[in-house]
């Protein structure tokens, strides 16, 4: 798995951006929401050079470190208190989504995606049953979150598509 050198001045612009912004008072993140958003740009940098490349690993882990920022972000977010059910269901969660996401890399891995689905039922069952999650207030905070974080969220698919594009010309 070879990385472009872009990708450092990218994260760095990534990491850089949101606390330049927030010394000029345009913004207001925590470092907590840092570690978010530098999670699911690293992941998914790591899972974009690596799809289609057959490295399992590689696949499995940025999927992973994408979806542990999507967890914290969740529990940032939306003000979830941080109990055991809710840390193993969101590490069977994050498990589960890899490997699904290691199944759809190579179709022929039925075992994986048996495996996966497994998975994510069981941490399905662990939210409902022994954790605090509801549905209903996830959607009612929905509003306030893009609100809050919508300039991070815009930065990120800037520098996911800056990446693309980048990555588009150095093949031709």
């Amino acid at each position: 798995m070879i990385f472009p050198n872009q990708l450092i001045k990218y994260g760095l612009l990534f990491l850089l951006l949101p606390i330049i912004l927030q010394l000029f008072g345009f913004i207001e993140v925590s470092l907590f929401s840092m570690f978010s958003f530098a999670s699911f740009f690293i992941g998914l940098t790591i899972f974009y050079y690596s799809f289609g490349t057959k490295n399992f690993l590689a696949v499995f882990f940025g999927s992973g470190i994408f979806f542990t920022g999507v967890f914290s972000f969740l529990i940032k977010s939306f003000l979830l208190d941080i109990t055991f059910p809710l840390i193993v269901a969101g590490s069977i969660y994050i498990t589960g989504f890899s490997l699904l996401m290691v199944f759809i890399e190579n179709a022929k891995k039925r075992s994986v995606l048996y495996v996966s689905g497994f998975l994510i039922f069981t941490a399905t069952m662990v939210s409902l049953f022994a954790g605090n999650l509801k549905l209903r207030s996830f959607f009612a905070s929905l509003p306030e979150v893009l609100i809050r974080y919508w300039l991070l969220l815009l930065m990120a698919v800037i520098t996911v598509l800056l990446l693309y594009f980048e990555q588009r010309q150095s093949r031709k």
